[in-house]
């Protein structure tokens, strides 16, 4: 995949969160990271989409750089951090280490009723889009 795809994917997959729920800051760092979705789509993908609250609860340094237009890379990788290949509904999520569009890892621990990624738990999964599954989160996920 080249990199005009691999961002076009993202972009795609996170649009279709951004519509899908509070995701204000979210679709605002879309627009940052300068991430238009175009005809290719790809896909399948499950995007963990975390919510304003999730966005507010970041420092504020960290907060500020997210949609500082010259820490657009960072931007991007962080955005790209929260999309996993594939279509997983909640209860299917593997237990465990899964790599995202990064290609790095993200770890998902299934608790009982609860599901977390990383730090972050799901809100409401099984969100159904046209190229995968969205679950929202109560944190960002932040690349080690």
């Amino acid at each position: 995949m080249t990199q005009d795809q691999a961002d076009n994917t993202l972009a795609s997959a996170l649009a279709d969160a951004a519509r899908e729920g509070p995701f204000t800051t979210l679709a605002l760092a879309l627009i940052m990271a300068q991430l238009e979705p175009t005809a290719h789509k790809g896909g399948p993908f499950t995007v963990f989409a975390p919510t304003d609250d999730a966005f507010a609860q970041l420092p504020s340094h960290t907060h500020d750089s997210l949609l500082d237009v010259e820490q657009k890379g960072f931007l991007v990788h962080l955005l790209g951090y929260h999309v996993i290949p594939g279509r997983y509904l909640a209860g299917e999520l593997p237990q465990g280490a899964v790599q995202t569009l990064t290609e790095e890892a993200l770890t998902i621990q299934h608790q009982g009723q609860e599901i977390f990624v990383n730090d972050a738990r799901i809100l409401q999964g099984n969100i159904l889009t046209e190229n995968g599954i969205i679950h929202i989160i109560d944190r960002v996920l932040l690349p080690s």
